[in-house]
C-alpha cells in the first residue's frame, strides 16, 4: 500500500512539474497584420492529392494554384498567380478594390476584397488559445497554432467571410480538417500553413526598389467602377 501512495505522489508530482513548465503562449501579435510598405513574398502550394477532398486553396478553369507571387509598395499589391495546367492570373490592389484580368475571356473585373484586413488573412484565425509550442521547421524554430477548419474557407475567400458570420446561410461545406500555422517568432511573418493533407510554404525575398504603377488599362477599369460608385452615393441635389 505504502509503495502505490508513493508511486501515486511520484506521478502527481511529474504532472505538477509538467504542466509548471508549459510554455506560455507568445505576447501578440501573434501574426504580422501587414508585410512592410514595400515587400515582396512568394507562397508554393503542395498538395497530398486525397481523392474526393474539398479544395483547399484557388482554383481557375479547373487548375489549382501553384504559386502565388505578391509584390507590395504602399496601398498597391500586384498578385501574380500561376496554376497547375499553364493558367496565369493577374491582379492589381488598390485600398479595398481588386481588378484582375479573367483569363477565359480576357476582360477586366473589378471586385472589392472579400477577405479580413490585413496582408495575410489566412491566418486570422490564430490566437493565443490555440498555441502548441515551438517547432523546427525547415532549420527554422516557428511558432506552432493549431485548430481545425473547413478547407473552402481556405479555398475561397468570400466563405471565410459567410461562415464566420453571427447568422451564417446554410452551405455544405463538407467535414472540418486540421490546420497548422508555423510563424516566425522574430519577424512573424507566415512559414507555412498546413490545411488537411495540403501545404503552403511562404518565402520573403527583397523589397522592391520602385513603387508599383498600375498598367493604364486596369486604372481604366478600376476608375469606371469608382465613378459609378460615386454617382450611387452622391447626395441629392436641393431642390
Amino acid at each position: 500500500m505504502r509503495i502505490r501512495k508513493y508511486i501515486s505522489v511520484l506521478a502527481l508530482g511529474a504532472s505538477m512539474a509538467s504542466s509548471s513548465f508549459a510554455e506560455e503562449p507568445p505576447k501578440p501579435p501573434f501574426v504580422a497584420e501587414r508585410a512592410p510598405e514595400m515587400s515582396k513574398w512568394t507562397v508554393s502550394f503542395q498538395y497530398g492529392n486525397k481523392e474526393g477532398a474539398r479544395p483547399t486553396a484557388l482554383t481557375l478553369v479547373g487548375q489549382r494554384i501553384a504559386r502565388l507571387e505578391v509584390t507590395k509598395t504602399g496601398r498597391i499589391k500586384l498578385l501574380l498567380s500561376s496554376f497547375s495546367g499553364g493558367a496565369t492570373q493577374e491582379i492589381w490592389a488598390q485600398g479595398p478594390l481588386l481588378v484582375l484580368r479573367d483569363p477565359a475571356f480576357q476582360q477586366k473585373i473589378v471586385r472589392r476584397n472579400a477577405q479580413p484586413g490585413g496582408d495575410f488573412p489566412e491566418f486570422a484565425w490564430i490566437s493565443a488559445s490555440n498555441f502548441k509550442g515551438r517547432e523546427t521547421v525547415d532549420k527554422k524554430e516557428c511558432l506552432v497554432f493549431t485548430g481545425e477548419f473547413y478547407p473552402l474557407q481556405f479555398a475561397d475567400p468570400a466563405l471565410y467571410v459567410i461562415v464566420t458570420a453571427d447568422d451564417p446561410p446554410q452551405i455544405d461545406l463538407g467535414s472540418k480538417v486540421p490546420v497548422t500555422a508555423y510563424i516566425d517568432p522574430v519577424t512573424r511573418f507566415p512559414v507555412k500553413l498546413v490545411v488537411g493533407d495540403d501545404t503552403r510554404t511562404y518565402t520573403f525575398t527583397d523589397a522592391p526598389e520602385q513603387a508599383l504603377v498600375i498598367p493604364q488599362d486596369f486604372q481604366a477599369a478600376l476608375a469606371d467602377v469608382q465613378q459609378r460608385y460615386n454617382a450611387l452615393v452622391k447626395p441629392l441635389s436641393p431642390p
